[in-house]
């Protein structure tokens, strides 16, 4: 894993922003987005990793390291997959949230159907404004989210608020095409593949457009590092993944 070196937070200014407006205006945006895509959604993370997002959860999960019989936290859950991979690693319950309801309906019925509903709970909740005092879990993670926040310090902040001192905070997310000489064949299909994978399996090109585009608002890893460290965290660490397409980031609450 990498240590960062502090670094000049440029977000927001040679990075593309997928979208355009307001805080508020952006999470009607993307909750109405997932709200859509909800029923295609595995398949389509399956297909555009090649299956390979199982793999980057699972080890999302043993980074976060939630050994205590506290509860850990995922945001952002989706359907489920790493509220159901912290949940085969511990001994205490998961809690899991998000915002688009279609998406923890789906999350429920998966839950159910793999036998997990005793272990994992899901609510519908902002994970901006997160309905829990401090330091409350033992780990809390969260995978390809950060593009789909209004803030992402502020999302980070969070994070920090509720996990016990000691405890982790884990972020899988997407940064964009690979690096090296598969850069210009990771753009197209970024850019043109997945919106046509998007609008034949989904049924929704627009969403498989605006998802590869925002990546654009995700800050490189080392950003996101220093991040982690603004908001207070230390120990912060990061893997990169799929040709530094993908990154793992770990921090720890001080106690």
């Amino acid at each position: 894993m990498k240590t960062p070196s502090p670094t000049t937070d440029r977000s927001g200014s040679d990075h593309r922003v997928a979208f355009q407006g307001d805080a508020a205006a952006k999470a009607r945006y993307v909750r109405a987005m997932f709200g859509r895509i909800a029923g295609g959604y595995d398949r389509m993370n399956d297909l555009m990793t090649a299956g390979r997002h199982r793999a980057w959860k699972r080890l999302a999960a043993q980074l976060a390291d939630p050994s205590s019989d506290l509860p850990a936290l995922d945001l952002c859950c989706g359907t489920g997959d790493q509220a159901f991979e912290l949940a085969r690693l511990r001994r205490g319950p998961v809690l899991a949230i998000d915002f688009a309801a279609p998406m923890l309906r789906i999350a429920q019925e998966r839950a159910q159907r793999a036998g997990m509903a005793g272990a994992v709970s899901f609510q519908e909740a902002d994970a901006l404004c997160l309905p829990f005092p401090d330091a409350c879990f033992s780990a809390v993670t969260t995978s390809f989210s950060l593009r789909n926040v209004a803030g992402i310090a502020e999302f980070i902040a969070e994070m920090r608020r509720v996990v016990v001192p000691g405890g982790r905070v884990v972020t899988l997310d997407l940064l964009g095409a690979p690096r090296g000489l598969l850069a210009p064949f990771g753009r197209f299909y970024l850019s043109r593949v997945v919106p046509l994978i998007g609008r034949f399996v989904a049924g929704d090109s627009d969403a498989y457009t605006y998802l590869p585009e925002s990546t654009g608002y995700v800050p490189s890893a080392q950003e996101i590092a220093v991040l982690m460290e603004q908001a207070g965290l230390e120990r912060v660490s990061y893997r990169s993944l799929a040709l530094g397409s993908v990154a793992i980031h770990v921090g720890v609450r001080p106690l």
